[in-house]
């Protein structure tokens, strides 16, 4: 994982944990790229549909339509996260 798809990892477990309103879906899981982005650090909006993309690619989201969700390795690796670094 490059430098700026672990930042935008990171990000958006901070969205799952401390911004909630900004999920969406039946079980509030999901997030659109759009609705993130000025939770974001400047560095990563401007690429943050690629870097949502890229972590969809690695199978840590998973996308439905125009949303994304965390994927199976996306919540072992949040809860790793939760437990040692955030």
């Amino acid at each position: 994982m490059s430098p700026s798809e672990a930042s935008m990892f990171g990000e958006i477990g901070k969205i799952y944990l401390e911004h909630k309103s900004l999920l969406t879906g039946s079980g509030n899981t999901l997030f659109r790229v759009k609705d993130i982005l000025d939770v974001l650090p400047p560095n990563l909006q401007k690429n943050a549909g690629f870097l949502c993309a890229r972590l969809e690619s690695k199978g840590l989201l998973s996308s439905i339509f125009e949303n994304y969700g965390l994927g199976d390795a996306g919540e072992e690796l949040l809860k790793y996260f939760r437990s040692q670094c955030l």
